[in-house]
């Protein structure tokens, strides 16, 4: 129920929730937990400055993290997002979004994420049969 809340499309709660998983090349299980935006730091942000560091131990090892995003990231989010590729060129990064956040603003980024590598799809609900929803 709390991941319908969070990632239904129809639903447009106020926080950003992420659910992610991290990959080592040199472990053979991911590690996944999530987080959320709280009034004084994004999601994403946090993921970066402060899981990503907690988790990575070998900057040579190759890192692939998936997000699955009940928002899609803010034009600052972008810029940080596409900062830390940068610096962490071992890092494969591919994003699910629910919603996509002020989708209609020139300033939204997301392009700027694929133009650096990062793979965005937009989740969809699964369609349910007539028979189901009875």
């Amino acid at each position: 129920l709390a991941f319908m809340e969070n990632y239904d499309p129809s639903v447009l709660p106020k926080e950003t929730y992420l659910l992610y998983e991290i990959k080592w090349s040199n472990s053979k299980r991911p590690w996944q937990s999530c987080c959320h935006s709280t009034h004084t730091e994004h999601a994403e942000i946090h993921f970066i400055e402060d899981v990503f560091q907690e988790q990575r131990s070998d900057p040579s090892v190759h890192c692939s993290i998936t997000w699955y995003m009940s928002w899609s990231p803010c034009a600052d989010c972008c810029r940080a997002i596409r900062d830390f590729l940068k610096e962490q060129p071992n890092v494969n990064l591919v994003i699910y979004v629910a919603r996509i956040y002020w989708h209609k603003e020139e300033n939204n980024r997301l392009r700027d994420l694929v133009s650096s590598g990062v793979n965005v799809h937009i989740m969809s609900l699964p369609v349910r049969s007539q028979a189901s929803s009875k």
